[in-house]
């Protein structure tokens, strides 16, 4: 099964959302839109994806390679390969 952020993605428990992770806390983190697809890197939904992306990441302040690793925005953008 594939990864993300070290964890093991799963069938999510939250509607409309596509995958979810438990934290090492313990929590479940549900993320990615139900009906999206992933683009294929260098594509056109994958730049535009990604730099929307990076605006709100930054907009929000998240530090995705820290204590913020596991917002659903940060396990997107990763999951993207952005």
């Amino acid at each position: 099964m594939k990864k993300v952020s070290g964890r093991k993605l799963q069938p999510p428990t939250a509607k409309g959302k596509k995958y979810s992770i438990v934290t090492p806390a313990g929590k479940r983190v549900n993320f990615g839109a139900a009906g999206a697809k992933i683009g294929q890197p260098g594509g056109k939904k994958w730049e535009s994806y990604c730099a929307r992306s990076k605006g709100l990441i930054q907009e929000k302040g998240y530090d995705c390679s820290g204590k913020d690793k596991y917002k659903p925005a940060c396990l997107s953008y990763k999951n993207w390969r952005c």
